[in-house]
């Protein structure tokens, strides 16, 4: 009894979460029936803070193009949140980041939400065999990238010289709406190295996984936030997760194989399903998904990014904000 109290008392004086949306802008995931603006304005007719896309990784990859999108999204909603999933920090320049993002706050009239990333290849994320040294290069040109953003963003002129880039009077206008600039997220911190960047230089902060995945991640970064000297109050943090609400366990699994049978994945079902089910996912029953949010409530999570394996129907959509979010 007594720990259901403090659990309540915690959840009660914490702040209220915030659910985004994240689409794959994959041209093959979207069926001709249901178009990504159509799907962007029942998002924001249902009240989610944000959505979110991510940019391709080469120029060979099926997506469409993260900046050009969200300008189209940007003409047609007036409330949700636009983000950018995150931007690959050596794809583009800095400079010309810097031009893109100022340009939509100023087009959506305030509504930008900034991702950065180390990661620029998806298939070297997957095998997770890169080089250490090359990795933590990465690290660097994505601290050196957002330092050199964020000077743009704010000064008339920016001069820098740095170990991967060098620029001389610099000028990125309009300036942003949001001041002093759009909020910066950076992800996925499940990196020691990332989640220090993260810690000193990040508004909000993303973990990939499940509750007891966030959970451990949460350990780390407390230990971080003393190291830095900042305050874990004044860093958001966010969970990207899947998501599958079914009723019957036979019911997740055929979802599950569905998307499995698209993805062309090496493991064997069984073992995939166990892994994504435990490891990347908040799944089950209605019940079931609810408290597991209400736990990252109470860890102090303030914002949950929904991921879906196959495009969300109108129906799925509206399922995960009135029996998920809005029982929360």
């Amino acid at each position: 009894m007594f720990r259901i109290l403090v659990h309540l008392l915690v959840v009660c004086f914490l702040k209220d979460l915030e659910f985004g949306i994240f689409l794959k802008s994959r041209t093959p995931w979207i069926p001709l029936s249901l178009e990504i603006k159509e799907q962007a304005r029942l998002i924001e007719r249902l009240g989610f803070h944000s959505i979110w896309f991510s940019n391709p990784p080469s120029l060979k990859s099926p997506r469409f193009e993260v900046w050009t999108l969200l300008s189209a999204l940007a003409s047609i909603t007036t409330e949700i949140r636009l983000a950018p999933l995150v931007i690959p920090d050596s794809f583009f320049h800095p400079e010309i980041l810097a031009r893109f993002a100022s340009s939509l706050d100023v087009a959506s009239k305030g509504r930008l939400e900034f991702g950065i990333r180390v990661w620029d290849n998806e298939q070297e994320q997957e095998s997770s065999k890169m080089d250490i040294d090359k990795f933590l290069g990465r690290i660097e040109i994505l601290k050196e990238s957002l330092g050199i953003i964020c000077q743009l963003w704010t000064n008339e002129t920016v001069t820098y010289k740095g170990k991967y880039f060098k620029i001389n009077d610099a000028v990125c206008r309009p300036k942003p709406i949001q001041k002093p600039y759009p909020p910066v997220t950076i992800g996925d911190v499940s990196n020691n190295h990332v989640m220090k960047l993260a810690v000193q230089s990040a508004d909000r902060l993303y973990f990939s996984g499940s509750v007891e995945t966030c959970r451990q991640q949460l350990q780390k970064l407390t230990q971080h936030s003393s190291w830095a000297n900042r305050r874990l109050q004044d860093i958001e943090k966010a969970l990207f997760s899947y998501i599958q609400v079914e009723e019957k366990e036979e019911d997740l699994k055929i979802r599950l194989r569905e998307a499995y049978n698209l993805l062309h994945v090496s493991l064997p079902f069984e073992d995939w399903y166990r892994h994504d089910r435990h490891e990347l996912m908040i799944s089950g029953t209605q019940d079931e998904c609810v408290e597991k949010i209400r736990e990252l409530k109470s860890l102090g999570v303030n914002f949950v990014i929904f991921c879906f394996y196959q495009v969300p129907s109108p129906n799925r959509l509206k399922r995960i904000k009135y029996q998920i979010v809005d029982c929360v």
